[in-house]
């Protein structure tokens, strides 16, 4: 700043008490020895001060005013921020804009405002329609960074997920980066140009409405809209002339002026656009790095964009600046890093945000037809419990890619309901993928053209798939012998060399330059087969080309297709080769079999794939391959059921699982998705609704369930004709915390029930039936029909022993069996009784299996379900077998607790439940402990166990 400005505003400030206390100091100075030295120091001070109090607000006017005519972009009434205040997101950046520049914002809106699916979506270029705007389904995305919670701060605490902590969002790590510079990583199809469109099309929109709706849009963004600035770095390779060696910033300017020239919205206006971008704040986008595909180029681009940022950095410290790159490409090849810049990754879409989309999804295109509007809520729903976590489909583990999850939500919308096995959801969505050749693309500003692949290639589809297969499969084989040598390390990355595509291409297509267009397809499409990145062989001199690599949107799509690669002459043969070399063929077959059986129905070769896999009994041990073989099979049957009548391998399946389960042949985890195979298949053991008698002296007292009741039995009760009648809810017995008798409930858990009945927003109620909090949860739920009951309160409990009760002498309720015998009283049991049929609490370390104390903990996940198990759901009811009481109760140790019939204290508020869960360590499923919760309260560790009383 220049002195001499600052005093000329000074002059211009000067009013008169500061001119009158500038001639008291004169005065002072040339009479102060004529006043007497005690009073001396006193005028000095009080006439100082006073200067000082006048003085220092017009110095800092003068110095804000002279800041504000060198930086026009600022508003020239804006209010001082104090120091320790956040600085404010103004909703009005009162800038007056030139006709140059909205033309060019307006050109940055039209770019940006419609999500990207035409060629995909079969409505998305209907000019009635409109498109769908990407403002109403773009979604918050958020980086791998974990942050504390509240401060925003990286966290110290070591820890990958520390206790309070959240995932630091795309925005967020733009705006907090140091000196403005970040590099933001993603998988193919995360969401990065997205999130570059995304932020463009909200700082043009504010700049040209004044800040109208800024703060709704990027609630995150504290500072003013920056002048948004887009460069493709796949086009600005192919603009560098040729010749040239190193990297410069006039390189990158120069493009851009080319750029907006070249664009018939902005051109005659580049110059004065170009002097706006120099002279105003602003957001560079860099495009893509990995999209250049001339790899001799990318020091000279990495070079351009370091040297265009500090230019721009230096010239105007707020210019912000954001490189995309693919994950693959950017870390596994030095040549692409830029030097100090702050990296991040995009972060996969977590399940609410999943379900955001989907909201989102189905609201716009109600928007645009809301005489669909109960068709598209339908579909909705549908949507909703395709992609719920564990659900056996498996689709939740794509749905966390943004571009697989808008191919699911397309298929749902436009190509008929998703389907309800994974292998038709494939096969719709690399239609869409194979097509994604057909998606509109800029190939000049403003111009956009359209090809399909086959047009392209100048071949039928059933060609281009039969390559496209032997691709997938020679690639799955790779990655296996690659992870079968190292075999204790985690699963690498599916990837796929660009010699071994073309080999395969090449023996398919004979023709170079059809594998050369097939290759430009996987360059410049998110499509079926999308380039990675580059890598560098090992041990190569360095001047060498790295090679580049290519992969499928998720190892699925890749399982999915070598499978169909397979299907030929002795197919149950080959498979169970596979199967007996490397269990990660698993998939692969299993998909092949969704495929013989619900695409293109062929149950001799899903026989032959039964008897190979599971061909005979098993009676005597046999290794591992043997049993996932059996346990495979047994998913394929699951299969083969749904389409085709019973096969006569049926019975030696079912023999194979429960062997299985009960021999403990393979891991906990195995033989827990085993033992779901045979849930599922619809077996049970025949004592499942069998009642045990607990001894008291010669006659029993008492007997209690051999099992907690089920998901099938509980069913019973909920689609009988007498759910809803009021002696099954009213007088549940109550015994205070010393087992005596308590007052009776009365109508509390009546009354209760109808308040949840009316409730229509409650969705837990259907029909008029209140649901098990969990019912349709895959982990907890009707699905598995032999795992305990869960999310019931201690009323449901009762009112299914009261029904019990009622029907006790119906056959249904005893496997088809007549009555056991006569009964007085059906209840849930006492404390007491629970414990003596868990044999006894003496002494308190001891678990149900057991006569004393602990013998053995390292064996304790063979005989109960905790949270050691690792299992993080319930087990079925009969899967423990080494688990059962001394007296023979099964699942008394873990697996969910259970609600007794007394009061756990003397405020008689909460009633006593006894076992432990899987969701507790093992210590709480010792016999002596006992926990407690409210009668209304639900939980989905947390079911119930009937007592009965002989007549």
């Amino acid at each position: 700043m220049n002195q001499w400005e600052i005093l000329k505003e000074l002059v211009k400030k000067l009013t008169a008490p500061m001119a009158f206390a500038a001639i008291i100091i004169i005065l002072l100075a040339i009479y102060g020895s004529d006043i007497p030295p005690v009073y001396q120091a006193l005028i000095y001070i009080v006439v100082i001060a006073v200067l000082l109090y006048i003085a220092i607000p017009i110095v800092g006017s003068a110095i804000q005013q002279f800041r504000r005519q060198s930086k026009p972009d600022e508003s020239p009434d804006e209010e001082p921020k104090k120091e320790d205040e956040e600085t404010p997101k103004p909703d009005n950046p009162k800038k007056s804009q030139t006709p140059a520049i909205n033309r060019y914002l307006e050109s940055v809106i039209q770019d940006c405002c419609r999500f990207r699916n035409v060629g995909l979506d079969p409505t998305a270029s209907d000019p009635a329609r409109g498109g769908l705007p990407l403002e109403k389904l773009y979604r918050s995305l958020d980086t791998t960074t974990m942050v504390e919670e509240g401060s925003g701060k990286p966290s110290t605490t070591g820890d990958s997920f520390p206790r309070n902590s959240r995932p630091l969002s795309a925005l967020e790590a733009l705006q907090t980066c140091p000196d403005n510079h970040m590099v933001l990583l993603g998988l193919p199809g995360t969401g990065k140009t997205t999130f570059i469109r995304y932020l463009a099309l909200c700082m043009a929109q504010s700049l040209v409405q004044n800040g109208t709706h800024f703060t709704e849009a990027l609630p995150e963004w504290k500072q003013p809209p920056l002048l948004p600035v887009i460069v493709p770095l796949a086009r600005f390779a192919d603009y560098i002339p040729a010749g040239v060696k190193k990297g410069n910033a006039d390189l990158v300017a120069d493009f851009i002026l080319q750029f907006l020239k070249d664009d018939n919205r902005t051109t005659g206006s580049e110059d004065q656009i170009w002097t706006e971008i120099q002279n105003r704040d602003c957001l560079f986008f860099f495009d893509g790095l990995d999209e250049v595909t001339n790899i001799s180029l990318r020091p000279i681009i990495v070079d351009s964009i370091e040297a265009f940022s500090r230019r721009h950095h230096n010239a105007r410290p707020d210019n912000r600046f954001l490189v995309t790159c693919r994950y693959y490409s950017y870390y596994y090849d030095p040549a692409w890093q830029l030097t100090g810049w702050t990296t991040h990754v995009l972060a996969l879409f977590t399940p609410p945000k999943i379900h955001e989309f989907i909201n989102a999804w189905y609201e716009e295109h109600t928007r645009l037809e809301p005489g669909k509007k109960a068709d598209y809520d339908r579909k909705r729903d549908n949507l909703h419990r395709r992609v719920e976590p564990g659900d056996r489909r498996g689709l939740a583990e794509i749905a966390p890619f943004p571009i697989i999850l808008t191919m699911m939500a397309i298929v749902n919308t436009h190509y008929g309901d998703l389907p309800e096995k994974k292998a038709q959801v494939y096969e719709r969505c690399i239609d869409l993928l194979l097509v994604r050749w057909e998606q509109e693309r800029e190939i000049a500003p403003g111009q956009t053209g359209k090809r399909t692949l086959t047009d392209a290639l100048g071949m039928d589809r059933a060609k281009l798939d039969r390559a496209i297969w032997q691709v997938a499969y020679k690639t799955h084989e790779g990655w296996i012998e690659q992870n079968q040598r190292k075999p204790d390390q985690e699963k690498g990355e599916t990837l796929l060399t660009e010699d071994l595509l073309s080999a395969v291409l090449s023996v398919h297509f004979q023709d170079p330059a059809k594998v050369k267009i097939f290759l430009d397809y996987c360059r410049e499409s998110n499509g079926l087969i999308m380039e990675q990145g580059t890598q560098r062989v090992a041990g190569a001199p360095p001047e060498s080309e790295p090679r580049r690599i290519y992969g499928f949107p998720h190892r699925s799509f890749q399982e999915y297709l070598a499978g169909r690669f397979l299907v030929g002459a002795n197919l149950g043969r080959r498979v169970r080769e596979l199967i007996d070399k490397s269990d990660l063929w698993r998939d692969v077959v299993l998909l092949l079999g969704e495929y013989l059986c619900f695409q293109a129905p062929d149950e001799e070769r899903v026989v032959s794939m039964l008897h190979a896999l599971s061909p005979d009994r098993l009676n005597t041990p046999a290794d591992a391959a043997t049993w996932r073989a059996a346990w495979l099979a047994g998913e394929l049957l699951i299969l083969h059921r749904s389409v085709f009548a019973p096969s006569k391998q049926d019975e030696i399946i079912l023999h194979n699982l429960r062997q299985l389960v009960e021999r403990e042949a393979l891991s906990l985890p195995e033989r827990a998705a085993a033992a779901d195979v045979l849930d599922e298949l619809g077996w049970y053991p025949e004592d499942l609704d069998s009642f045990v008698p607990i001894p008291d002296s010669a006659n029993p007292a008492f007997f209690i369930g051999k099992y907690p009741v089920t998901n099938l039995q509980y069913k019973r009760f909920l689609d009988s004709g007498d759910y809803r009648e009021k002696d099954l809810w009213v007088d549940f017995p109550h015994f205070d915390q010393n087992e005596g008798n308590a007052p009776p409930s009365g109508l509390k858990a009546w009354e209760w029930l109808q308040a949840i009945l009316a409730n229509p927003e409650d969705e837990s109620v259907q029909d008029g039936k209140l649901l098990p909090r969990y019912w349709k949860d895959p982990r907890f739920g009707i699905g598995r029909p032999t795992a305990p009951v869960v999310g019931i309160s201690w009323w449901e409990a009762n009112a299914y022993c009261r029904w019990l009760k009622n029907h006790w002498n119906d056959p249904a309720v005893h496997n088809q069996r007549a009555a056991p015998f006569a009964i007085q009283q059906v209840r849930l049991p006492l404390e007491s009784q629970w414990v003596q049929a868990a044999g006894g609490m003496k002494p308190e370390d001891r678990y149900p299996w057991e006569e004393g104390g602990i013998r053995n903990r390292a064996d304790l996940s063979a005989r109960a379900n905790t949270f050691e198990s690792g299992l993080n759901k319930t087990t079925l009811v009969w899967m423990y077998p080494r688990g059962e009481s001394t007296l023979g109760v099964r699942d008394m140790a873990g697996n969910v607790w259970e609600w007794q019939a007394n009061f756990y204290g003397k405020n008689v508020v909460s009633l006593a439940i006894r076992g432990g869960s899987w969701g507790n360590y093992n210590n709480y499923a010792r016999v002596a402990l006992r926990y407690y919760i409210r009668p209304d309260s639900w939980n989905d560790n947390v079911g119930f166990r009937v007592c009965v009383l002989p007549a």
